[in-house]
Protein backbone atom coordinates (compact mmCIF):
# COMPACT_ATOMS: atom_id res chain seq x y z
CA UNK A 1 0.00 0.00 0.00
CA UNK A 2 3.10 2.46 0.58
CA UNK A 3 3.92 2.11 -2.29
CA UNK A 4 1.03 3.37 -4.42
CA UNK A 5 0.13 6.25 -2.31
CA UNK A 6 4.03 7.00 -2.73
CA UNK A 7 3.29 6.67 -6.48
CA UNK A 8 0.05 8.88 -6.68
CA UNK A 9 2.31 11.85 -5.02
CA UNK A 10 5.05 11.13 -7.73
CA UNK A 11 2.43 11.22 -10.55
CA UNK A 12 0.61 14.64 -8.91
CA UNK A 13 3.93 16.18 -8.46
CA UNK A 14 4.56 15.14 -12.63
CA UNK A 15 1.51 16.76 -13.23
CA UNK A 16 1.92 20.07 -12.11
CA UNK A 17 5.74 20.39 -11.84
CA UNK A 18 5.55 21.89 -15.44
CA UNK A 19 2.85 24.51 -15.34
CA UNK A 20 5.22 25.66 -12.10
CA UNK A 21 8.31 25.73 -14.00
CA UNK A 22 6.64 27.93 -17.30
CA UNK A 23 4.88 30.32 -14.53
CA UNK A 24 5.95 33.93 -15.43
CA UNK A 25 7.12 36.22 -13.02
CA UNK A 26 4.50 36.91 -10.13
CA UNK A 27 1.80 35.70 -12.50
CA UNK A 28 -1.20 34.61 -10.94
CA UNK A 29 -1.95 30.72 -10.94
CA UNK A 30 -4.44 28.69 -10.75
CA UNK A 31 -4.79 28.98 -7.40
CA UNK A 32 -7.43 31.70 -5.59
CA UNK A 33 -4.29 32.71 -3.71
CA UNK A 34 0.01 32.95 -4.76
CA UNK A 35 3.14 34.32 -3.61
CA UNK A 36 5.46 35.84 -6.04
CA UNK A 37 9.24 36.17 -6.00
CA UNK A 38 10.10 39.45 -4.45
CA UNK A 39 6.98 39.88 -2.61
CA UNK A 40 6.01 40.11 0.79
CA UNK A 41 2.50 39.33 1.04
CA UNK A 42 0.07 36.63 -0.42
CA UNK A 43 -2.06 38.25 -3.40
CA UNK A 44 -5.91 36.83 -3.93
CA UNK A 45 -6.67 37.20 -7.31
CA UNK A 46 -10.26 38.47 -7.35
CA UNK A 47 -10.63 39.23 -10.69
CA UNK A 48 -8.68 40.35 -14.27
CA UNK A 49 -8.33 43.44 -15.84
CA UNK A 50 -6.91 41.20 -19.27
CA UNK A 51 -3.36 41.17 -20.74
CA UNK A 52 -1.48 43.73 -21.88
CA UNK A 53 -3.34 46.42 -19.98
CA UNK A 54 -1.38 47.66 -17.42
CA UNK A 55 -0.92 50.73 -19.47
CA UNK A 56 -4.61 51.48 -19.47
CA UNK A 57 -5.47 50.66 -16.16
CA UNK A 58 -2.08 52.16 -14.29
CA UNK A 59 -1.17 55.78 -14.02
CA UNK A 60 1.08 57.85 -11.65
CA UNK A 61 3.78 55.56 -12.63
CA UNK A 62 7.69 56.48 -11.49
CA UNK A 63 11.11 55.50 -10.31
CA UNK A 64 11.90 54.30 -6.78
CA UNK A 65 15.04 54.29 -5.35
CA UNK A 66 16.47 52.51 -7.82
CA UNK A 67 15.62 52.88 -11.62
CA UNK A 68 14.43 49.56 -11.57
CA UNK A 69 12.02 49.64 -8.53
CA UNK A 70 8.66 50.26 -10.43
CA UNK A 71 5.65 51.77 -8.92
CA UNK A 72 2.17 53.06 -9.71
CA UNK A 73 -1.18 53.56 -8.82
CA UNK A 74 -3.65 50.33 -10.53
CA UNK A 75 -7.38 49.79 -10.67
CA UNK A 76 -8.33 46.65 -9.31
CA UNK A 77 -11.55 44.75 -10.20
CA UNK A 78 -13.51 46.59 -8.41
CA UNK A 79 -12.16 50.06 -9.77
CA UNK A 80 -10.38 51.06 -7.73
CA UNK A 81 -6.81 52.66 -7.35
CA UNK A 82 -4.62 50.37 -5.57
CA UNK A 83 -0.66 51.04 -5.08
CA UNK A 84 1.08 48.64 -7.09
CA UNK A 85 5.28 47.72 -7.18
CA UNK A 86 7.30 45.51 -9.72
CA UNK A 87 11.56 45.61 -9.77
CA UNK A 88 12.13 45.71 -13.31
CA UNK A 89 15.21 43.97 -12.96
CA UNK A 90 12.88 40.30 -12.63
CA UNK A 91 12.19 41.21 -15.92
CA UNK A 92 14.39 42.99 -18.19
CA UNK A 93 18.40 42.33 -19.11
CA UNK A 94 20.99 43.96 -21.06
CA UNK A 95 22.01 42.53 -24.41
CA UNK A 96 25.04 44.47 -25.90
CA UNK A 97 23.36 47.74 -24.85
CA UNK A 98 19.85 47.01 -25.36
CA UNK A 99 17.22 46.37 -23.07
CA UNK A 100 15.28 42.95 -23.72
CA UNK A 101 12.67 40.75 -21.58
CA UNK A 102 14.31 38.27 -19.64
CA UNK A 103 13.56 36.69 -16.09
CA UNK A 104 15.27 37.98 -13.13
CA UNK A 105 17.71 39.77 -16.13
CA UNK A 106 19.52 42.12 -13.83
CA UNK A 107 19.23 45.42 -15.95
CA UNK A 108 20.31 47.46 -13.49
CA UNK A 109 23.65 45.89 -13.01
CA UNK A 110 24.61 47.35 -16.13
CA UNK A 111 22.30 50.05 -17.05
CA UNK A 112 20.95 53.46 -15.93
CA UNK A 113 17.88 54.81 -16.51
CA UNK A 114 16.97 58.52 -17.74
CA UNK A 115 13.23 58.32 -18.30
CA UNK A 116 9.54 56.59 -19.06
CA UNK A 117 6.16 57.39 -19.77
CA UNK A 118 2.74 56.45 -21.71
CA UNK A 119 2.84 57.25 -25.27
CA UNK A 120 -0.04 59.70 -26.66
CA UNK A 121 -1.90 56.49 -27.75
CA UNK A 122 -1.91 54.83 -24.27
CA UNK A 123 -1.15 51.52 -25.78
CA UNK A 124 2.27 51.78 -25.16
CA UNK A 125 4.74 52.70 -22.37
CA UNK A 126 9.02 53.84 -23.11
CA UNK A 127 11.05 53.02 -21.05
CA UNK A 128 14.51 54.77 -21.70
CA UNK A 129 17.47 53.47 -20.53
CA UNK A 130 21.56 54.22 -21.31
CA UNK A 131 22.93 50.21 -21.12
CA UNK A 132 27.15 49.12 -21.26
CA UNK A 133 27.32 47.67 -24.84
CA UNK A 134 30.20 45.25 -23.52
CA UNK A 135 32.94 47.55 -25.28
CA UNK A 136 33.57 50.07 -22.70
CA UNK A 137 31.12 52.61 -23.99
CA UNK A 138 27.13 52.95 -22.95
CA UNK A 139 24.14 53.36 -25.59
CA UNK A 140 20.68 54.50 -25.35
CA UNK A 141 17.46 52.31 -25.83
CA UNK A 142 13.98 52.20 -25.36
CA UNK A 143 11.88 49.44 -24.25
CA UNK A 144 7.76 49.31 -24.34
CA UNK A 145 6.52 48.03 -21.06
CA UNK A 146 3.32 47.55 -22.20
CA UNK A 147 4.04 44.48 -24.02
CA UNK A 148 5.14 42.45 -20.90
CA UNK A 149 4.35 44.07 -17.98
CA UNK A 150 0.02 43.45 -16.58
CA UNK A 151 -2.25 44.45 -14.14
CA UNK A 152 -4.17 41.87 -12.84
CA UNK A 153 -6.26 42.99 -10.03
CA UNK A 154 -4.06 45.97 -9.29
CA UNK A 155 -1.10 44.11 -9.43
CA UNK A 156 1.33 44.57 -11.37
CA UNK A 157 3.46 41.25 -12.98
CA UNK A 158 5.73 40.89 -15.90
CA UNK A 159 4.93 37.70 -18.14
CA UNK A 160 8.96 36.53 -18.90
Amino acid sequence: MQLSSTFQYLMALAAVAPAALATPVGAPTSAKSFQAPGFLDPITVQGSLGKRSFAKSCEGCKYGKKFTDFHCECRNSAGDKVPSYLNLDNCLANAQGHPVWRRNGGLSGSCKGTSMGKAADGKSFQYSTYCETGKGDSIPDWIDLNKRIHNDNGRLWCDV
